[in-house]
């Protein structure tokens, strides 16, 4: 199966374009880096860290999307049992459908090693603090590949593997943080574990690296914790993998976890009796974003956030914020989140459809494409409904909050064309999943935030600004848009012919 995959990957030629791509970012970079070399004391540094972080923050994406499908897809595809049939062992299918993988990301990232090595002649960073930093990355990315492995073990939908390795992200990452930040609960004990925790991050490590005066050691406490981590979490696949490998999941072998977890794909659901008017919306409630048993799960765990991060907050800040602090923070976590949620439920909305060959059926209905897409666009926007209700608490808590924002809609076109922008990606991120088997997402972020970075570093070179630029740049956005829209729809039709 590993040279199997291999041998796609070198044939195919939206892999070759992908790591072509990746190099021509980084040479963009460069490129601009040498030409702002003038105005700043360190740009050898600025390239290499703005390159670290955002190699971490793509790995962290692909171990929520690319890494955390490796075994789930074949259960979803119902063709787990017949490779086990074939005599393939567990640990052969799990090493064959999780180290290409893991090969093909590591590919993305050393091809940038040479090339970041020429940051160091640009100032700024040492030849330690690039070794030291890339073996933080190949660490990360070697304990969220296998992290994810065990999610894609232990679930059956790739949705539910995707929303466990988020969960377990956030615990990762940002629940130290919070810890970090109050160090009187628990007589300091809480902080102690906060800052064991960070030693093992990535992001953390990544910071000390950056530092100036950075002199070693090349692997540290990071590196190793999270290389050990990563064989533990490729163990315990491999030990979990008999247990919890029955794709029909009519199977109750693995006790209440196993029962909880499908309650949490999605399927057994409580209220899922009786069919709605429009059917699609309700399969795609129930069936793709997990139906009520998920939405009461947001409402809790968004609460948990809140309440979290104004702890935090007052905390730093020593003292408890007023009414305008608090509905800020609230409205703003809460904007964010339904960002993310609706970013997430575009690359997700035709991909089962497609994984499941399906679409030839939701064809043969009496409705237009149209009308089969916004019915399942209906019923994936109601997973937003507990991000939106924070929203609305935010502006209750302090109505000027709201109308500030009314406000800059009104009187910024800046903001008119940063909502033009994420519409256009969100119809990407759609396109996308039509396009590639795994990774829209953080393709299409990707592609943004390289289109963005041009797009900034050209109007700051023809000196293009005022409110009518952005007003008819919003304004000509949604020519792309539309563009999209056509592009999604003669997709499915041909994805529709083929099936």
């Amino acid at each position: 199966m590993f040279v199997r995959s291999l041998r796609e990957d070198s044939r195919s030629l939206l892999a070759h374009l992908l790591r072509f791509g990746l190099l021509a970012v980084v040479l963009f970079f460069l490129y601009v880096t040498h030409r702002e070399s003038l105005r700043f004391g360190s740009p050898g540094r600025d390239l290499f860290s703005a390159l670290a972080y955002l190699n971490a923050f793509f790995i962290a994406l692909a171990g929520i999307s690319f890494f955390a499908t490796a075994i789930t897809e074949e259960k979803e595809e119902r063709s787990l049992g017949l490779l086990l049939m074939a005599d393939i062992r567990p640990v052969s299918l799990l090493i064959g459908k999780s180290l290409p993988r893991v090969l093909a990301a590591l590919l993305l990232i050393l091809i940038q090693f040479p090339f970041t090595l020429l940051a160091i002649t640009l100032g700024g960073v040492t030849t330690v603090q690039v070794m030291a930093a890339y073996a933080t990355l190949l660490a990360q990315m070697l304990f969220l590949a296998n992290l994810a492995l065990v999610c894609s073990v232990v679930c059956r939908r790739s949705a539910a593997a995707s929303r466990l390795m988020v969960i377990l992200l956030v615990g990762l990452y940002f629940i130290p943080i919070l810890l970090a930040g109050a160090p009187t609960w628990g007589g300091g004990f809480w902080r102690g574990v906060a800052e064991t925790v960070n030693e093992t991050s990535a992001f953390h490590r990544l910071a000390k690296i950056l530092e100036t005066g950075f002199a070693g050691p090349v692997v540290g406490v990071q590196v190793i914790s999270n290389l050990i981590a990563a064989g533990v979490c490729f163990a315990l696949a491999w030990l979990l993998f008999d247990r919890y490998r029955h794709d029909e999941g009519t199977d109750d072998s693995g006790g209440n976890f196993r029962r909880w977890l499908a309650s949490f794909e999605g399927g057994r659901e409580f209220g899922a009796r009786r069919c709605w008017t429009n059917a699609l919306a309700w399969k795609d409630f129930y069936y793709l974003t997990g139906g009520k048993r998920l939405l009461l799960a947001k409402f809790a765990l968004y609460g948990l956030l809140h309440v979290g991060m104004g702890v935090y907050f007052s905390t730093v800040m020593g003292g408890w914020w007023d009414a305008e602090d608090v509905s800020g923070l609230v409205m703003s976590v809460s904007l964010m989140a339904l960002m993310l949620e609706i970013a997430v439920q575009a690359g997700r909305i035709f991909r089962n459809e497609v994984r499941e060959q399906t679409l030839s059926t939701l064809m043969m209905l009496p409705l237009s494409v149209a009308q089969i897409a916004w019915s399942k666009v209906a019923g994936s926007l109601i997973t937003l409904t507990p991000a939106a209700c924070y929203f609305v608490l935010g502006t209750l808590i302090h109505p000027d909050n709201l109308g500030e924002v009314i406000e800059d809609l009104l009187e910024a076109p800046a903001v008119w064309f940063t909502i033009m922008v994420y519409v256009l990606f969100v119809h990407t991120v759609a396109l996308l999943s039509l396009l590639v088997r795994w990774g829209a997402l953080p393709l299409a972020i990707g592609l943004f935030t390289f289109g963005l970075f041009c797009f900034g570093f050209m109007m700051s070179n023809m000196r293009a600004e005022g409110d009518g630029m952005f007003a008819l740049l919003a304004f000509l956005m949604w020519l792309p848009v539309v563009g999209v829209q056509f592009a999604i729809a003669e997709r499915l039709r041909h994805l529709t012919a083929r099936q």
